[in-house]
């Protein structure tokens, strides 16, 4: 599980800047923690072991999923159906890489479908992806 895990989150990037008042607005909505309650590839779905919490926190445009992958947004279309989301990686070896994503939230619920590999390639659907270097995470917001 957590060799899984480890390899999902270093892919895992929220980008930059995003622009205009309502992706602001979105962003701020999505602002605090969120607690991984499901990774789910192509090759099936993995839950956090007992006592193993991972976290992605989003403070403005900034972004760090657990203690090992930060980054930026730098693209949010909450108009877009499914929802746009582009994040970009500061880690080291990662800097130019921009990963693309969808989500949606549902109340506490934070669902994002992210493209891990190494060409441009947004996911279509929320649900189970069924190609390589895709990774769709569950997420609920933490009650802190």
């Amino acid at each position: 599980m957590s060799g899984v895990i480890a390899g999902c989150l270093l892919g895992l990037a929220i980008g930059a800047d995003p622009v205009g008042e309502a992706a602001l607005k979105e962003l701020k909505a999505l602002e605090g923690d969120w607690v991984v309650q499901r990774i789910e590839t192509k090759d099936g779905k993995q839950e956090p072991g007992d006592g193993e919490q991972i976290s992605l926190t989003i403070e403005g445009t900034k972004w760090t999923f657990g203690t090992f992958q930060s980054g930026e947004v730098v693209a949010l279309d909450p108009s877009a159906n499914p929802k746009l989301l582009d994040l970009k990686s500061v880690r080291k070896g990662r800097e130019d890489t921009i990963n693309e994503a969808i989500y949606k939230v549902d109340g506490d619920t934070l669902i994002i479908c992210i493209y891990q590999g190494k060409d441009k390639k947004r996911p279509t659907s929320l649900d189970k992806p069924t190609e390589g270097d895709t990774v769709l995470w569950t997420l609920k917001r933490s009650k802190k």
